[in-house]
């Protein structure tokens, strides 16, 4: 059993639970562990001494965690890989460093600016939806993200279901936008320089052969 894990002084009641049900998910050696929000209720220190318990249990036993999160940091922190959903469609897949940088789909753009960043050497840009929250039950038909979507490009975003596009290989966006345009989007978050310059960005490395 991985209980003695939390044994490691970062207790407190709020996150004993939490901890226990960890340690019983990984108590058979399962291939697969599904842990949707399992740290949105705690306060941030609790938070982080689960998260990373979860995470030393899962290196111990090389198991295949599958991360449910609002929290772009701690997927961020987490993740191999981050599929984003949008009324329970895949918007867009890839890398954690692929879905972190342009080009985004929209919906990607607007979670990373709602990501906290106390860091003051950290510029990020901020969008905030407007239009019609649809219903889950009755998806808008076309892109289910078109009545809220800043960069909507027209009609056809209402009335047919957007093309998966690859950026690169293994990232996917769906979205009737063109690649080069998402492609010249800015970063949502840049690092800038102590004189208030933004650093020049590294130059294109091809893609691996697989």
């Amino acid at each position: 059993m991985p209980v003695p894990l939390w044994a490691s002084g970062h207790t407190g009641h709020d996150g004993h639970e939490e901890a226990v049900g960890i340690a019983r998910a990984f108590a058979g050696n399962p291939s697969l562990v599904v842990a949707d929000e399992p740290v949105s209720a705690l306060d941030v220190s609790v938070a982080a001494a689960v998260t990373g318990l979860l995470m030393d249990i899962q290196r111990q036993y090389r198991t295949t965690l599958l991360f449910i999160s609002h929290d772009l940091s701690l997927v961020r922190y987490l993740a191999d890989r981050v599929v984003v959903m949008y009324l329970g469609n895949i918007v867009e897949q890839g890398t954690t460093d692929d879905v972190f940088a342009p080009p985004y789909h929209p919906y990607t753009e607007a979670l990373l600016s709602a990501v906290p960043i106390a860091d003051t050497s950290i510029e990020k840009k901020r969008i905030i939806l407007e239009g019609v929250l649809p219903s889950v039950v009755n998806p808008p038909k076309g892109c289910p993200f078109n009545t809220r979507c800043p960069r909507k490009i027209g009609d056809i975003c209402e009335t047919e279901k957007p093309p998966e596009i690859e950026a690169s290989p293994g990232h996917t966006i769906a979205c009737h936008i063109p690649l080069a345009d998402l492609e010249a989007v800015e970063p949502v978050i840049v690092q800038v320089d102590k004189d208030g310059s933004t650093p020049p960005p590294e130059p294109a490395r091809e893609n691996a052969a697989e």
